[in-house]
């Protein structure tokens, strides 16, 4: 991810970057660890979060579009 470009990356077995109160203008989420609240909480206020794996119930997905519709922050999947 660094050879990528990106100026951060975590390893989610070692951080849990949505309670470290940092707030990111690009979350990829490789594994859908989390909740999409906890996702969205750690977004800034312009922020994107972009779903690219991991297995998430339906209702995970309709909430995502739903926050996404609420204020600046976006929030989407890569299928």
């Amino acid at each position: 991810m660094r050879a990528s470009g990106a100026d951060h990356v975590i390893d989610y077995t070692q951080q849990d970057f949505t309670k470290n109160g940092e707030r990111y203008d690009l979350i990829l989420d490789l594994v859908g660890h989390h909740s999409i609240f906890d996702y969205r909480r750690a977004l800034s206020s312009s922020g994107r979060y972009v779903m690219v794996g991991g297995s998430v119930p339906l209702i995970v997905l309709i909430l995502g579009a739903l926050v996404s519709r609420t204020g600046t922050r976006k929030m989407g999947i890569l299928a």
